[in-house]
């Protein structure tokens, strides 16, 4: 019985070392750019959330970044820039303008829990935010999450040959393979409508608006919302392809401005960068030449109005 014991005790302590090893190399990789939120600022003056759209669109790698933080990931839903921006807003005071980005698809759809990639994109949550503020949270995620090893899909070996390639594709411009502006919107009309085409109008994500809205009214700072620049060619998509999108986005927009009385600045047509391929790593995300660029522009335009 003491030897079964000791070798159930042997391999659970194997495994728990194994898997430590493994988070570390996954860590190192940062592949769903988790790990920035082990470094939250106590105080911060400007945050973005959003999705990659807010993801890639701001860097501020050139102001100082111990006052200034990306919540952003991809596909974030603005339900979840809600549970993040709830969670961290201690971090935030009268002195932060809080910038939250707005696409077109972000107002429509069947919700979080409907997409395809919901589950898989859920866990990454679970690295950084307590249990209360995962959505859908299921306790055998909770342990997917904090023991990888056991349901690694791919060799572990390869794991610790791979290298981090997130500041690679950031850095990339355009080019013909990143250059499909029709299969972009294809996708993005396709996650906003029903099966006949029709936009639907998702109410989560318009109620978590504005509750981030009076989070930050009630701690005193400063919302912004803000649509990132495009590449001419998405946006010619998207009108031509599904202009009923695009009319309902800004018909939401002017309806949630009117009721709140927010900033809403629209880059999405800029010319500085719509016609301007080289600050772009693809058809509708800025590369990090652009980001850094675009974060000047959207800082020297809000600290130059006075409330």
């Amino acid at each position: 019985m003491i030897t079964i014991v000791g070798a159930v005790c042997l391999i659970c302590i194997l495994i728990i070392t194994m898997n430590r090893i493994y988070v570390g190399f996954l860590n190192k990789l940062d592949s769903d750019y988790t790990q920035k939120f082990q470094e939250v600022p106590d105080k911060i003056q400007v945050c973005n959330l959003g999705s990659s759209h807010g993801l890639y669109g701001f860097c501020y790698d050139d102001i100082d970044k111990d006052f200034c933080f990306n919540f952003s990931l991809v596909s974030q839903t603005l339900e979840y820039d809600n549970r993040i921006l709830s969670y961290y807003e201690d971090r935030i005071s009268a002195e932060t303008k809080v910038i939250i980005p707005v696409s077109y698809f972000s107002f429509f759809g069947e919700g979080e829990q409907n997409t395809d990639v919901f589950q898989s994109k859920n866990l990454r949550y679970y690295k950084f935010l307590p249990k209360e503020y995962i959505s859908y949270y299921s306790f055998s995620e909770d342990i997917q999450a904090k023991l990888p090893l056991l349901f690694a899909y791919e060799s572990i070996a390869d794991i610790f040959y791979k290298e981090n390639e997130n500041d690679n594709i950031w850095s990339a411009s355009l080019n013909a393979s990143n250059y499909d502006a029709g299969y972009t919107v294809r996708k993005h009309v396709g996650q906003c409508c029903d099966e006949k085409g029709n936009v639907l109008l998702n109410p989560d994500s318009i109620e978590a608006l504005y509750s981030m809205i009076d989070i930050c009214k009630e701690k005193g700072a400063r919302p912004i919302l803000i649509t990132t620049p495009f590449t001419s060619e998405y946006l010619n998509g998207i009108m031509t392809d599904k202009i009923e999108l695009y009319d309902a986005f800004y018909k939401q927009i002017g309806k949630i401005v009117d009721k709140t009385g927010v900033e809403y600045y629209d880059y999405s047509f800029d010319e500085r960068f719509s016609s301007n391929l080289d600050y772009f790593m693809d058809v509708d995300h800025l590369n990090k030449k652009g980001a850094k660029e675009f974060t000047k522009v959207v800082l020297q335009r809000i600290n130059k109005r006075r409330d």
